[in-house]
Formats: C-alpha cells, structure tokens, sequence
C-alpha cells in the first residue's frame, strides 16, 4: 500500500513539473512575442499608417478580403497627412 501511494505521489510530482514547465514554456513565448510587438511598435502615426498600409497590400497580394475598419483607418490616416481631415 505505501508503495503505491509512492508511486501516485511520484505520478502526481511528475505531472505538475510538466505542467510547470509547459506554463512555463508558454509564459516565455508570450514574453518574446511582446518584446517582439514593442519593437515593431510605431513610433508615430505616420509609421503606423506605413505599417498598415504595408500589411493591407500584402493581403491584397494574397487574395485575403481586407478588413473595412483597417481600410478607413488607413484612408482616414492618408487624409489626415494630406491635410484634408482633423488629427485622429
């Protein structure tokens, strides 16, 4: 009997470290991935309506229906650095 509940104990010890390190993992990817995003982060508007145009273009490329709010955002963005609307 106590050698069973070895084993269970043994069992439930090896579970929670793989639980661990799976959490772990994931918590170490979420952080590469925001340290990933702040360094792709615009600096300005303008280079938030580049990165956006460029990503627009890039699904336009692929065939991939474009969002409707990121497309009046990037025309709101163009108008707005012609001079034709109010800052955002």
């Amino acid at each position: 009997m106590a050698n069973a509940l070895g084993l269970a104990d043994e069992k439930a010890r090896r579970a929670a470290i793989k639980t661990g390190a799976a959490m772990l993992e994931r918590l170490l990817a979420e952080i590469s991935l925001l340290a990933s995003q702040m360094e792709n982060e615009p600096k300005d508007k303008h280079e938030l309506y580049l990165q956006l145009r460029e990503k627009l273009n890039e699904m336009k490329a692929t065939g991939m229906p474009l969002p409707k709010d990121l497309v009046r955002l990037e025309h709101r963005l163009e108008a707005e650095f012609r001079g034709e609307t109010k800052p955002l």
